[in-house]
């Protein structure tokens, strides 16, 4: 699942429930159109809330501009340039090759370090 393209976060808006991409919620964000996220949990809200702060912050910098209100192709690209990267696997949850990133997620140094991983379930 790619954050940046597929509408995996879930938002309450006055226009009835609807599930967005990162850049849409940034978008909508700054326009003010954004009620709740349902699906987040109580406990995760306030760290939730610094994170999309962080990430809108960042953007805007790198831009040189103050406004939140921006069209979600201004979030998507200006998250893509923060990754640094040509392709999107530093925002897409799960990755093949373990020596590329995954959202919140580092590449592994050395593709033998793979060895040693042990599943848990």
């Amino acid at each position: 699942m790619n954050l940046l393209t597929e509408p995996v976060f879930r938002v309450q808006t006055p226009r009835g429930p609807q599930a967005w991409s990162l850049p849409a919620l940034l978008a909508a964000l700054g326009a003010d159109t954004v009620e709740s996220l349902p699906g987040l949990q109580r406990h995760q809200e306030d760290a939730f809330h610094i994170f999309l702060c962080y990430l809108a912050g960042a953007v805007l910098a790198r831009a040189d501009l103050q406004d939140p209100i921006q069209p979600e192709a201004f979030w998507r690209d200006g998250l893509r340039r923060l990754a640094g990267r040509e392709d999107d696997c530093a925002w897409t949850l799960v990755v093949e090759d373990v020596m590329q990133p995954a959202f919140m997620q580092a590449p592994l140094a050395n593709k033998s370090d793979w060895a040693a991983f042990k599943p848990k379930a």
